[in-house]
């Protein structure tokens, strides 16, 4: 079922909000300097030809502007986008400085190599921020809606300059060119604070990694905070791919109905920490991606809302549903036709695939210590012999994985502290022992 089109915005969100108040900014000024920097430049004696040249290599559109485009697309990717426009917008403030500086000496010959050539180097130069921006609004619209991000950014770069072009000129006239310099410097330094302060980067981060280090930092933070130690969160972050078909909306549901699973239970609808209330419309803290799901439910988006919210309220009540913690290999969770679909797909076999059931841990237990050499005392012993650090870890991830034992309960059956335990699970995951973890599976299954 195709997805239904993202609602649309007439306010802009995220990086084309912001991209966009930059380019009001830099169409109020922008689009004015046009008109009267022709005349600024004749004023220096140098005729047709000196404006000529000026334009043709140096400002926005001269040849130096052009030439820093694949520079700015590379630096953007190297450094950043935020860190490319905020130096594409102090070099327009340079380049407005200069022209502040020309103007208090207008029309001496030595100012247009000195100042006049170099503020418009300056101009072309800032241009180098104009890939960065391109790829913020580019990666932070919905894939649907990007032509939409596109024209919102230009509708506010264009309109706000040509409505002020005759204002603009009237302010040269009547204050001088300095005072419109002035101002144009004082809108680019406001962009400097929206790329400074608002400008998400967006670049492509794996969600694991990202979860894998919010999840370290929130734990040292608690643990400092309220002075304990161990471990935060029962498991650690999990991304499964599943059957949409069969099992996407209603692992949704599940999720989203959780809270009413609490020893304490607190109501589904009105839980802070859930992205529920996305679904249906509301305006949150967070932009949720929902068109996935509601294309679920229809191809358009009130009546999808409103079978969404009949399809949650019919879960309400229910229990614990083992079905959605049946995954093959933690990651695929699907009949076994959309598990080989899966694989043929990413073009690679899967992991071991442990029983459905959970392993006695016990039994586990003497399985990684025949097959290690090591004596079974010897793995949930409180000894610290080193030579058998290795099958201990394995023993604490099968152990986490195969047995759905604790992190605190692995400490007490080790004799170790969970701080520990989370270490040995952790370095395990870094050097894995896929044959061995094979042939665990085949041993366990007899």
């Amino acid at each position: 079922m195709p997805e239904p089109l993202p609602r649309l915005r007439w306010i802009p969100t995220g990086n084309v909000r912001t991209v966009s108040a930059a380019n009001f900014l830099t169409g109020l000024y922008q689009n004015v300097l046009n008109v009267v920097l022709q005349r600024f430049v004749l004023d220096f004696g140098g005729g047709l030809t000196l404006l000529g040249l000026l334009q043709a290599f140096g400002g926005r559109f001269g040849l130096v502007a052009s030439l820093v485009q694949p520079v700015g697309g590379h630096l953007a990717d190297l450094r950043g986008r935020r860190a490319v426009a905020i130096r594409g917008s102090l070099l327009s403030m340079a380049g407005l400085a200069l022209l502040i500086a020309a103007a208090a000496f207008r029309g001496q010959a030595w100012a247009v190599p000195a100042l006049l050539v170099p503020a418009y180097l300056c101009a072309g130069l800032g241009m180098i921020s104009a890939p960065a921006l391109q790829s913020a609004v580019a990666e932070a619209a919905h894939p649907r809606a990007r032509a939409s991000a596109f024209a919102t950014t230009t509708f506010f770069w264009i309109l706000p300059g040509a409505l002020l072009a005759i204002p603009g000129g009237v302010v040269a006239d009547l204050l001088g060119y300095g005072a419109l310099f002035g101002i144009a410097f004082a809108l680019e330094a406001v962009n400097l604070v929206l790329f400074s302060r608002f400008l998400v980067e967006t670049r492509e981060v794996p969600l694991a990694k990202f979860m894998q280090a919010l999840q370290f930092t929130y734990t040292r933070y608690y643990n400092r905070r309220y002075a304990t130690s161990g471990h935060l969160f029962q498991g650690r972050y999990q991304a499964i791919v599943c059957d949409r078909d069969a099992y996407l909306v209603a692992l949704v549901r599940y999720v989203h109905l959780n809270p009413g699973r609490l020893k304490r239970p607190v109501d589904p609808w009105r839980y802070p920490w859930s992205s529920h209330r996305a679904y249906p419309g509301a305006a949150g803290p967070v932009q949720v991606e929902t068109a996935v799901v509601l294309g679920q439910f229809g191809n358009h988006v009130g009546r999808a809302r409103h079978a969404y919210r009949r399809f949650m309220a019919d879960g309400l009540g229910r229990g614990h549903e083992a079905q959605y913690y049946a995954t093959v290999d933690q990651r695929l969770l699907g009949d076994e036709a959309f598990i080989e679909a899966v694989d043929q797909k990413t073009g690679r076999g899967r992991e071991i695939e442990r029983a459905r059931r959970p392993v006695v841990f016990a039994r586990l237990v003497r399985a990684v210590a025949q097959q290690q050499g090591v004596e079974a005392g010897g793995l949930v012993g409180p000894g610290r012999q080193r030579a058998g650090v290795g099958a201990r870890a394995m023993l604490v991830y099968l152990g986490r994985e195969w047995s759905q034992v604790s992190t605190k309960e692995l400490g007490r059956q080790l004799h170790r502290d969970p701080s520990i335990i989370s270490r040995l699970y952790w370095w395990y995951v870094a050097n894995r022992d896929l044959d061995a973890e094979a042939k665990l599976a085949k041993v366990l299954e007899r």
